[in-house]
């Protein structure tokens, strides 16, 4: 089979969260795809034109170790990871499809996040 170099994907999730913080539309508007969607923590569901619209500097998101990249055959891959927000921490799971023109090789189709920290701190029930 063929070997898919994940060192783009890797360093794309790295940089996410920060790139977020900076407000880069442009990064993002590279990356995603057409039709990309969006489960907020707060359960709301959004696409491609309400994310970077929403786009806005500030913040403290950090991102954490990756947890987990999978592909599955050469041209999807699930990434799961976590971001700090303060004290907060959510989960995130990204689909990625492999896309040869995108400026890391994939784009971002789907990203959902679910709050395993909430931001007082306090244990999720």
């Amino acid at each position: 089979g063929v070997v898919v170099d994940l060192s783009s994907l890797v360093s794309m999730n790295l940089e996410i969260p920060y790139r977020e913080n900076a407000g880069d539309r442009a990064y993002f508007d590279l990356r995603l795809a057409p039709s990309f969607s969006m489960r907020r923590a707060n359960g709301a569901v959004i696409d491609r034109a309400r994310f970077l619209d929403d786009m806005k500097s500030g913040g403290e998101r950090v991102g954490l170790p990756l947890a987990q990249v999978s592909v599955f055959g050469q041209s999807r891959a699930l990434v799961a990871c976590q971001v700090r927000v303060g004290v907060a921490v959510y989960d995130n799971i990204r689909l990625f499809v492999r896309e040869v023109s995108a400026p890391d090789g994939w784009l971002l189709m789907s990203w959902a996040n679910e709050p395993v920290v909430p931001a007082d701190g306090g244990e999720r029930t």
